[in-house]
């Protein structure tokens, strides 16, 4: 890591001396106490610990970005007088946090939201108290009367008898930690875990799989069978056809009932497999495999209702989901012979091996660290005519995504992609407008606030340290939603060149090298129409 003056922190790999990426900081020249650059231990995320000296104060700035598009999560600023000692995360599989160690204390903070502080404590009595819980392990070490305890690397140390001793603290460990201790019941912001759901599907490939090939039902699945993770409860009811979520409540510590929802497809019969096996991961989603492949649920979106979070598929015949007689319903046909002529006989899909291994394959040889981009072809293609219960999943999923910035972020370029490859005039012109919405109204906001500023003394000149965290998010974020239209610039000047006109009249898009190079040598085949 090599950190400018412009306030851009260069990442470079050592083993070929090769540029990888970008991280802008957006911040004022000062003098430089300390810098600390931490990865999580899925390398999903990237803290930068930066201390200065201004005015004779000691001033702490964390940052926070994913490092799949090096885009800002969040950001404080805020006077520390205790020098930092070293920073690391926590739990990046359940609970992640972030921990920042002074001098005998330590600050948890939420890294996806780091004003909130969970807890400040010394360090060694959250060594102790972590200790503690680890009383049912058979690694439990009793530290109670250890006067030196320090915490590195998920991994408390301590001096007894005069041996250091270490032990390890699991994620289970770690969260009833959270729970009972700091009383903390917020939500877990993380994105699904790419190296849980990895997990997930290679169980089932190697442990459930029948005689005959097809992924084994789960052997909970009755009336009722429930997934449990350390804030969501999910139970699933009717076969596996409804979907019920719950979740903790942090003062009676009872399960409270959220939302409910029949997810059997509406183009199967009734008395077709549907869902087959699943799994809660660390953030309280739940991941299960289906007749249609594998699909993650999530209530953090909208209103704490059910939503389809994410959605990667097996091959299926859309033909099907128009077909009103319900026994000729299926997911996939088969040719009984070569012969084009003869007829399609129609199989009930179910869940294979050789689909769920091509499935797992498709994630392990993305090089995200976080999950490859959804089937935006199927999603795009079937959005209006998949239901559940008079629902449109796929729909909202768009939905969800389009009005999410760090998922735009992460997979804009795809999305654009899937609309240009199936026309959808429609989609396209409103994700575009939702990349100009959000910068056209923060510019606004910018200019509100200075025609309406009126000068104040001396003492309230600064801005809040809440509105500058903001604005340089907000400023921050903004660039990488730019970055879809300015990557998509060929594409949509070929297919689309009047809605691209219309947007560069809208904005001051300024293109990349890159993009000139690919325009000039374009245009030596044909000219561009604007």
């Amino acid at each position: 890591m090599i950190l400018d003056t412009c306030g851009l922190l260069t990442q470079w790999d050592l083993d070929t001396l090769s540029f990888e990426k970008q991280y802008q900081l957006e911040w004022e020249i000062y003098v430089l106490v300390k810098d600390l650059f931490i990865f999580s231990k899925e390398f999903s995320l990237l803290a930068v610990c930066l201390q200065v000296l201004y005015a004779n104060k000691l001033i702490l700035f964390v940052y926070v970005y994913l490092t799949e598009n090096t885009m800002i999560l969040s950001l404080i600023r805020y006077e520390q007088e205790k020098p930092l000692l070293h920073s690391e995360f926590i739990s990046s599989d359940g609970g992640e946090r972030l921990l920042l160690f002074f001098e005998n204390t330590v600050e948890i903070r939420d890294p996806y939201c780091l004003k909130h502080v969970i807890n400040v404590e010394p360090i060694p009595k959250m060594c102790k108290e972590l200790s503690k819980i680890n009383k049912e392990f058979s690694e439990y070490i009793d530290i109670q009367n250890s006067e030196f305890n320090v915490f590195i690397k998920e991994k408390i140390y301590s001096m007894l008898d005069e041996s250091l001793r270490a032990q390890e603290v699991s994620k289970s460990q770690w969260t009833k930690y959270l729970l009972e201790k700091l009383n903390d019941y917020n939500q877990i912001r993380s994105l699904p875990s790419k190296s849980q759901v990895e997990k997930f599907l290679s169980d089932i490939a190697e442990n459930h799989i029948t005689e005959d090939g097809i992924i084994s039902r789960d052997t909970i699945l009755s009336d009722e069978c429930s997934y449990v993770g350390s804030l969501v409860k999910w139970n699933l009811k009717k076969d596996g056809k409804l979907l019920q979520a719950l979740k903790l409540d942090e003062n009676t510590k009872d399960w409270d009932f959220v939302s409910e929802w029949n997810i059997h497809p509406n183009h199967l019969k009734a008395s077709s497999k549907f869902f087959y096996r699943g799994e809660v991961l660390g953030n309280g989603d739940l991941a299960m495999i289906t007749s249609i492949g594998l699909l993650i649920w999530s209530i953090w979106k909208k209103d704490k209702f059910i939503r389809l979070r994410y959605y990667k598929g097996f091959p299926f015949q859309s033909s099907y989901l128009f077909e009103k007689d319900h026994n000729n319903r299926f997911v996939l046909g088969t040719h009984k012979s070569k012969k084009f002529y003869e007829k399609i006989k129609l199989v009930e899909f179910g869940a294979k091996k050789s689909n769920v291994e091509k499935l797992l394959e498709e994630i392990q040889e993305c090089k995200k660290n976080s999950l490859p981009p959804p089937d935006f072809d199927v999603i795009t293609q079937y959005c209006d005519e998949f239901y559940m219960d008079e629902r449109l999943p796929l729909r909202e999923l768009l939905d969800d995504y389009l009005e999410d910035k760090v998922i735009m972020s992460l997979y804009g370029q795809e999305l654009i992609s899937s609309f240009l490859k199936n026309k959808d005039y429609q989609m396209m012109e409103r994700l575009y407008n939702q990349c100009i919405k959000i910068n056209i109204e923060t510019e606004m906001e910018t200019e509100k606030e200075k025609e309406t500023e009126v000068k104040p003394e001396k003492e309230t000149e600064k801005k809040t340290e809440k509105e500058a965290e903001k604005k340089a998010i907000d400023f921050l974020v903004n660039i990488k939603l730019l970055e879809i239209i300015t990557y998509s610039f060929m594409s949509l000047t070929m297919k689309f060149p009047g809605l691209l006109k219309e947007y560069l009249s809208r904005i001051s898009l300024i293109l990349s090298n890159i993009i000139f190079k690919k325009l000039f040598i374009k245009s030596l085949i044909y000219p561009l129409t604007f």
